[in-house]
């Protein structure tokens, strides 16, 4: 499903497939989304807005964490 978009991706399509299955699992476990899940578009928009190459969600300022603004990679 990844690789025909491979030069589209930050990270390697394997990862983004096991972040997707990740993301999946836990946004539907009922214990870890408190009662909440996740749909799927919020699934696929959080997983698509952290791997796709030139797009910068917004992010918030956490000025008190250390290495906050450190690039993160996948």
């Amino acid at each position: 499903m990844f690789e025909p978009h491979r030069d589209e991706l930050r990270c390697e399509p394997e990862q983004a497939a096991r972040l997707l299955r990740m993301m999946t699992f836990a946004g539907a476990h009922p214990k870890i989304s408190e009662g909440q899940p996740l749909t799927a578009a919020e699934i696929v928009a959080a997983l698509l807005d952290g791997i796709r190459v030139g797009h910068e969600p917004d992010r918030p300022e956490f000025s008190d964490v250390p290495d906050a603004g450190a690039e993160v990679t996948c």
